[in-house]
């Protein structure tokens, strides 16, 4: 039986040979890796009607596997009754909630972070996870956003 120390040893590992295969293996694993995703109605899975929209910016350090992120959004047709990461699931279709977003409330900026574990983190590597935002009028959900890997020519002016 394989100890904790050692899987997440082996997490990190993996993380960092799947989104840099040629990094050599540091102790701190290199920089964290950007997430992004574009948040619009057009994305919503049902006929969903807004002018808002919104942008949310993540951060995942490799030794930890922490997820750290900053939303911003503007524009909903009433007020926020909910954020969060759900997953797995592609555009189109709707999945499950995997972290609430609105914890320390629902103003923008959203702030937070959280640990991933094994399945949350090949979600998110395998572009199977999106933020929604919920509002009074739209409760399954008004803004909407797959998350995407910033490349990191684009994540470096951050």
């Amino acid at each position: 039986m394989q100890s904790q120390q050692g899987s997440g040893l082996i997490r990190r590992v993996a993380l960092a040979l799947l989104v840099c295969p040629v990094l050599s293996i540091a102790a701190d694993l290199g920089p964290p890796v950007r997430f992004h995703a574009d948040l619009s109605a057009e994305e919503q899975s049902t006929t969903t009607v807004s002018n808002g929209r919104g942008r949310a910016e993540f951060s995942l350090e490799r030794a930890t596997l922490r997820l750290s992120w900053r939303v911003t959004y503007a524009g909903l047709t009433s007020a926020a009754v909910g954020a969060g990461i759900h997953g797995p699931q592609r555009p189109g279709t709707n999945a499950g909630v995997q972290f609430d977003m609105g914890g320390r409330g629902l103003a923008s900026p959203l702030e937070g972070s959280a640990v991933l574990t094994d399945a949350q983190l090949q979600y998110l590597l395998a572009g199977r996870m999106y933020v929604n935002i919920r509002s009074r009028r739209y409760p399954e959900g008004e803004l909407r956003g797959q998350i995407q890997r910033t490349p990191p020519s684009q994540a470096a002016g951050r």
